[in-house]
């Protein structure tokens, strides 16, 4: 399902099996991602943003850009990225004070279009906005994938840096 324009209904979306796609703004709404779903889009707002399982990747188009009130990331969360350069790369940025909640979470990094890990470049994930802070630890994340990478004589570290939580 895909959801296109401004929708203001209250109330929580939970997406539990299948995909939804939001290409507008969600604002009153917490979105629950759980096992077995996976939520996707570009240039969307929501309110809060709960990971309990996957974002969703799919054939490479553009830049995918979530904007957060929140993002809750818990054990067992999966986040699906792709990156194509520098300049087009998936990205989450978080707006609110104690918005990301860092307590799991694994990234598969993947090259446009496909299942294959990216092994290079420094990019960011997840950005805050100067208001927004976090809780967690950074030492919570890790790269799901990096197999391939490890193959190909990379490794992924990340940093909280800028205010922005990246991976090298």
């Amino acid at each position: 399902m895909t959801l296109t324009a401004s929708h203001s209904y209250s109330g929580d979306t939970n997406i539990n099996n299948g995909a939804l796609r939001i290409n507008g703004t969600l604002t009153n709404s917490n979105v629950i991602v759980n096992t077995g779903a996976t939520l996707g889009g570009n240039g969307n707002h929501l309110q809060h943003y709960h990971r309990q399982f996957r974002r969703a990747s799919g054939p490479w188009q553009q830049r995918r850009y979530i904007t957060a009130g929140s993002l809750n990331l818990t054990s067992g969360s999966i986040l699906d990225y792709e990156f194509a350069s520098t300049s087009s790369y998936d990205f989450t940025n978080v707006t609110a004070s104690g918005g990301l909640t860092l307590n799991g979470g694994g990234f598969n990094i993947y090259q446009p279009g496909t299942t294959n890990a990216y092994t290079h470049g420094t990019y960011q994930l997840i950005g805050l906005t100067p208001s927004s802070t976090y809780s967690g630890d950074i030492a919570n994340l890790s790269v799901l994938n990096e197999a391939g990478a490890i193959a190909a004589g990379k490794t992924f570290t990340f940093s909280l840096d800028a205010r922005a939580i990246s991976s090298t």
